[in-house]
């Protein structure tokens, strides 16, 4: 498990039926995962009551042992759970971010200029250009930075929340 903080999700970025499936399956999700733990707090409760009660020492010396295994379940489950919660966060996370690089982009090439319009550009607005193109690079890096290797993006088959017709450019998968 990374030792970074996880970031809070912003539900708000997102529109308002996804946003109450998401709370929904998490809020389910978070139940589901107190009540196995305490499935299993409350079976090595009842095992060590039997285990008191049991006259025979070796029957005793079995049921701490199982008392002592649903033990290291009950700490695994909670060590999986932590886990899970900060992988669940970083995917909420990117989400949110790559829809609102979609939203961002998708907005500015709706607006962006043609070359026509650029012939009455002034010194001001071709620097503008330029911290774009600077800003679009940085982007493109760090894209590549999350790709180890030969920088061969890998692909899911299965569809995603972007899936869709493929005319927004360069085989981006997003809808409009």
């Amino acid at each position: 498990m990374s030792d970074a903080l996880p970031v809070a999700f912003d539900y708000d970025s997102l529109d308002p039926g996804t946003r109450e499936f998401v709370r929904r399956a998490a809020d389910e999700t978070h139940g589901l995962i107190r009540k196995a733990a305490g499935d299993i707090v409350g079976i090595g409760e009842n095992l060590r009551a039997v285990k008191e009660r049991l006259p025979d020492t070796l029957q005793r010396d079995a049921l701490a042992g199982q008392v002592a295994e649903l033990g290291e379940q009950a700490r695994a489950a909670a060590l999986k759970r932590d886990e899970g919660e900060y992988e669940r966060r970083v995917r909420l996370n990117w989400y949110s971010i790559t829809a609102d690089l979609r939203a961002g982009v998708l907005k500015a090439l709706s607006r962006w200029p043609c070359a026509l319009d650029a012939q009455v550009f002034e010194a001001d607005d071709w620097a503008r250009l330029s911290q774009a193109r600077t800003l679009a690079r940085r982007l493109l890096e760090a894209c590549d930075e999350l790709t180890p290797g030969s920088g061969t993006l890998i692909v899911e088959s299965v569809p995603g929340p972007f899936s869709g017709d493929k005319k927004n450019g360069a085989g981006v998968d997003w809808k409009e």
